[in-house]
């Protein structure tokens, strides 16, 4: 009873004090770690929690999602949910590198160096597929309830299209920093809570579309966001990179979602 109170305050206090959907403690600690940023000139992340990035070599985006489709069978797919309407594809060795191979375009690079001000170390990687499903189904499928992610705010999330992304795909939704605080303050209690819907402004929603040689990165765990559900008989794939600064020159501690092998080759970008 304690702990549950306990939580519930903590979440609390994080709306109140930092006006997102993460607990005050997570905020907290966060903060302190980008603390080096307080007097930089503030970035296009640092300001709305969102950036576009055009001109990705579109030849490694190529050659690692043909690679991927090659093996894609019923085998390599996990974290199939109840309607079989999204899933993770497993990733080897090969798809990893040639993974990589995209994130180290100094196109993207530049972003992140711009926004962290520092090093910084790929903790996660996930090509994930996301499919029509019923809309009558009410439970949650795949991130397709406004949300915020419950990390460090340190974290942020890289997505490169693998394709060219329409409506019709299911594309990312979100409200910006500015906004989200907005809606957070009006009542917003996280997803698969009751709150009012009216505290969404939908003319001040973005919704990402995008083509090949395209990606994002979204400051999720301060960004309300979601998943949207595409139109039947159509499907939306994207590479997804969790990101954190690090002050490391080298860094091998990766989760084990990665292959152990590539640690000390990839560690630090």
């Amino acid at each position: 009873m304690m702990n549950n109170f306990l939580n519930f305050l903590d979440y609390k206090l994080g709306r109140i004090v930092f006006s997102n959907d993460n607990n005050f403690l997570i905020n907290l600690i966060g903060s302190f770690k980008l603390r080096n940023k307080l007097f930089k000139k503030k970035s296009e992340l640092d300001l709305n929690g969102f950036k576009l990035i055009n001109g990705i070599n579109t030849s490694k985006i190529n050659d690692f999602y043909d690679n991927c489709q090659k093996k894609m069978n019923i085998n390599n797919f996990k974290d199939y949910n109840s309607t079989k309407s999204a899933f993770s594809y497993k990733m080897d060795t090969e798809d990893i590198e040639k993974a990589f191979s995209i994130v180290k375009d100094e196109i993207i690079l530049n972003q992140f160096e711009e926004f962290y001000r520092s090093s910084f170390v790929v903790t996660n990687i996930k090509l994930y597929r996301t499919l029509h499903f019923d809309n009558s189904v009410e439970k949650e499928q795949y991130s397709n309830f406004w949300h915020c992610d419950h990390y460090l705010k340190t974290l942020t999330k890289l997505f490169i299209f693998l394709h060219e992304v329409k409506i019709e795909n299911g594309p990312f939704e979100y409200y910006d920093l500015n906004q989200t605080k907005k809606i957070v303050r009006k009542g917003y209690s996280g997803r698969n809570k009751n709150y009012d819907k009216s505290i969404f402004d939908n003319s001040k929603k973005e919704r990402v579309l995008g083509n090949l040689g395209q990606g994002f990165i979204c400051r999720t765990t301060e960004c309300i966001h979601r998943a949207t559900v595409p139109y039947e008989n159509k499907f939306r794939d994207i590479l997804q990179f969790d990101i954190f600064p690090t002050e490391n020159l080298a860094i091998d501690n990766f989760k084990k979602d990665l292959s152990p092998e590539l640690s000390k080759k990839f560690g630090k970008i």
